[in-house]
Order: structure tokens, then C-alpha cells, then sequence
């Protein structure tokens, strides 16, 4: 749960909002209107959680629940060392 509070947090300064909710479409809701928008938004999750955000696991990526799910699917590959 660690990670979901600090992934909601990040997407939350990233697009300038005080809270962000699961159900939240990054395009509708959040904003995220260009690939260059995700792509700085998949280099600040790298950074933080240190994982490898491959490009084809974001193109089913549109929730904040999404994001959460694959930070929380990336991490345990990174604690072992698969990435």
C-alpha cells in the first residue's frame, strides 16, 4: 500500500492536483494530453520506484489504478533483479 500512496502522490504533483482517485482517466480527468506528458510521467516513476517501465505496458494504461497496478507489478521484478 506504500507504493500505491506514493504512485498516487507522484501523479497527483505531476499533473497539479492536490488528490487524485483510482477511477481517474489520466486523459479525461488528469489532463495527460500529448505522449510526451506520459513519457515524463513514466521517467519520474522509474526514478522513484527505480524500475524499467517498459513502453508497450503503458499503451493499456489509462487509470490511476492502472499506474498503480503496474508500479506494483514492476516492483517485485525489480527486487528480483528481473529487471
Amino acid at each position: 500500500m506504500i507504493d500505491a500512496t506514493k504512485t498516487r502522490a507522484i501523479l497527483a504533483a505531476h499533473f497539479g492536483v492536490v488528490d487524485v482517485t483510482d477511477d481517474q482517466s489520466l486523459t479525461d480527468d488528469l489532463g495527460a494530453d500529448s505522449l510526451g506528458t506520459l513519457a515524463y510521467l513514466v521517467m519520474e516513476l522509474e526514478a522513484a520506484f527505480g524500475i524499467d517501465v517498459p513502453d508497450a505496458r503503458m499503451e493499456d494504461v489509462k487509470t490511476v489504478a492502472d499506474v498503480v497496478a503496474l508500479v506494483e507489478g514492476l516492483i517485485p521484478a525489480r527486487i528480483a533483479g528481473l529487471t
